[in-house]
Order: C-alpha cells, then structure tokens, then sequence
C-alpha cells in the first residue's frame, strides 16, 4: 500500500463515528473473592462431553486462583478494518465499508466519499 492511500485511509478512518464493540477481558482472581462475588463452583476444565455431569463443576478453593472473563466494551479501530478491505475490495470495499459504519452509527452528517474521489 502506497503511503498516499494510507494517509488518506487513516483520514477517512478518522472521521468515522466511533462504533464500541463487546469483547472480554481476563483477569485473575483469588478463590476467596470468587466465594465473596456468591460464586462457589466453577467449571472443570478437564470435563468432557460423555463424563458424568457430577463432574462437571468443582467447588471454588479459596487459595487458587481463576481466570474470570470481564465484558468490555472496545472501539472498533477503522483504520485497520479499512486497510483490509482496500486489499481485498478496492475503493469500492471501502465506500460499502464507510456507509455500513455510518449506517450503524446512525449518524448521517458524516460526508467519507469527498476523501475518495480522486
């Protein structure tokens, strides 16, 4: 990718209304404050489909530490999106790109294709 398609790739990027996506974040916690969240078993990770169900879950040990996924939100990075549909769609990738994000966004007032014209 030519620099001048990149500057103009991270401009129009940088207009985009910002879209948050759901993702997960990991974090390790004590035993202890699982117990204290109300949370006393947890899944057994060498459970597998066939094994008995009352091996499924195993009682939460206070001084072992799991990993509890947290929900985040995160903003969707345009520019990378953008540089991946320029090599695979062309400008006309980016266009179909640009509106789907602005139609998403509900935000009307933002004017991409002036930036792609030439």
């Amino acid at each position: 990718m030519k620099k001048a398609m990149a500057k103009e790739l991270r401009k129009v990027a940088s207009e985009l209304p910002i879209i948050m996506r759901s993702s997960k974040e990991i974090h390790f916690v004590k035993g202890a404050e699982l117990i204290e969240q109300g949370i006393t078993t947890v899944q057994n990770p060498d459970w597998k489909e066939g094994d008995p169900e009352v091996f499924k879950e195993l009682p939460v040990d206070p001084t072992k530490e799991y990993v509890q996924p947290i929900p985040v939100q995160i903003a969707m990075n345009h520019h990378r999106k953008l540089k991946k549909v320029v090599k695979s769609h062309g400008l006309t990738g980016v266009l179909a790109y640009c509106d789907a994000v602005v139609k998403a966004a509900g935000d009307s007032d933002v004017e991409v294709s002036a930036h792609l014209s030439r």
